[in-house]
C-alpha cells in the first residue's frame, strides 16, 4: 500500500477509503492476537538489473517518483512489523517470507492490498505452491477495474485459496452496543430512527445481508441467508455462545432487528463476488446483482445462495484461518 501505487485512485476515493479501513482493522486484530504482520514494498532505487523485465512491462515505475515510496500513513508499519523488499509480483520472490512463516509455525497467509490481479493473486498462488494456505480478502484488495478484481477473486477461489470478506475474519461483537455500531453503518440512512420499518427500506440489501450472515454463521448453523432474506423485519436477533465468550441471546434493534446468523460453505466467496460486481456500494431500494442469479440451489455440498456456476470455485478449500 505504497503511495505511488495508490495514486491511481486519487485522493478522494470512497472505495479506497473502505479498503484501507478494512486492512487497518485486520492489522489491528492480528496485532492484538499475536499474528505477525508483514509488509512488502518496492525500494525507491532499483537498478536495471533488478527490475529486468519489469522495465519492459511497466517502465521505470516507482523509481520515477521515489518520494512516493513510503506506505500510506494510515497503514504505516511500526517497529513490531516486518517490511520485506518487493522485487517481483510474488512476495516470496527473493524474500525470506517463507522461512519466516515456517520459523513461527505459520502455514496460513491473509493477503490484502493492491493490485488484486497482479501481486496479490500471484502471491496467493505462490503461497499455495509452497503449502501455505492463502486467504484472499476481497474487500481489503483493490484493482484497476471491476473485471480485473473479479478475475483475481475467481482465479484464487478456483485454484489456490479461499476468498473471504473482512467481516469473516474479525471476531463477533460481544455487546449490544457493538452490534449496533456494526449494523448502523450498513444502512443508507443510519441517522434516522428505524422505528418498525423494514430494514431493507433502509439499505440492508442482499449483499449486506450475506456479509452479516457470513460474519455470524458460526452462531446458528441452522439459520442461513435465505432465512435472513425472508425475515428482514424480525424483532429479535437470536445468538448463541460466542467462541470467546458470551454473546447476547437477543438484541432489540430499535424494534427492528434481523436474523443474521448462520450460513453455508462458500458464502464468503458469493458475497465477495457480489461486492465487487456492485462496485462496493449499494443504495436504498436497489437490487443486489446476486439476487437474480441465486435462484437455483448450488450442489448439495454447498448450502449458501452462491450462483451454481461459481460454487465449484470454493470447493475443497479450508474454512477460516486460525489465530
Amino acid at each position: 500500500m505504497q503511495e505511488y501505487f495508490l495514486n491511481f485512485w486519487g485522493e478522494n476515493s470512497a472505495m479506497m477509503e473502505k479498503v484501507v479501513a478494512n486492512i487497518a482493522a485486520l492489522r489491528d486484530f492480528c496485532k492484538q492476537n499475536g499474528i505477525p504482520v508483514y509488509y512488502t514494498a518496492q525500494p525507491k532505487e532499483q537498478s536495471d538489473e533488478d527490475r529486468a523485465l519489469l522495465n519492459d512491462m511497466w517502465g521505470p515505475g516507482l523509481t520515477r517518483s521515489p518520494e512516493q515510496q513510503q506506505v500510506i500513513a494510515a497503514l504505516a508499519p511500526d517497529e513490531d512489523d516486518t517490511v520485506l523488499v518487493k522485487w517481483r509480483y510474488s512476495a516470496f520472490h527473493r524474500s525470506p517470507l517463507e522461512e519466516m512463516l515456517k520459523e513461527t509455525g505459520r502455514d496460513q497467509l491473509i493477503i490484502t492490498g493492491v493490485y488484486a490481479h497482479i501481486g496479490c493473486m500471484t502471491t496467493a498462488t505462490d503461497a499455495f505452491m509452497r503449502d501455505i494456505k492463502p486467504f484472499f480478502v476481497a474487500d481489503a484488495l483493490a484493482d484497476f477495474s471491476r473485471e480485473e478484481h473479479l478475475m483475481a477473486l475467481k482465479y484464487v477461489a478456483g485454484r489456490s485459496g479461499r476468498v473471504v470478506m473482512t467481516e469473516e475474519l474479525l471476531p463477533l461483537p460481544a455487546s449490544k452496543a457493538a452490534l449496533r455500531a456494526l449494523i448502523l453503518p450498513l444502512l443508507d440512512e443510519s441517522d434516522e430512527p428505524l422505528d418498525d420499518e423494514n430494514l431493507i427500506d433502509y439499505g440492508l440489501d442482499s449483499v449486506r445481508m450475506m456479509a452479516l450472515a457470513a460474519r455470524w454463521r458460526k452462531v446458528h448453523g441452522d439459520i442461513d441467508f435465505v432465512m435472513l432474506a425472508k425475515n428482514p423485519d424480525h424483532r429479535r436477533l437470536v445468538g448463541a455462545a460466542h467462541p470467546r465468550g458470551a454473546i447476547m441471546a437477543a438484541l432489540d434493534f430499535h424494534g427492528q432487528t434481523v436474523w443474521v446468523t448462520g450460513a453455508g460453505k462458500g458464502i464468503g466467496y458469493a458475497t465477495a463476488l457480489a461486492f465487487v460486481e456492485a462496485g462496493g456500494q449499494r443504495h436504498r431500494g436497489s437490487t443486489s446483482p446476486l439476487t437474480a442469479k441465486a435462484t437455483r440451489l448450488p450442489p448439495k455440498r454447498w448450502t449458501s445462495p452462491m450462483p451454481t456456476r461459481y460454487a465449484r470455485h470454493a470447493a475443497g478449500c479450508w474454512r477460516t484461518p486460525s489465530v
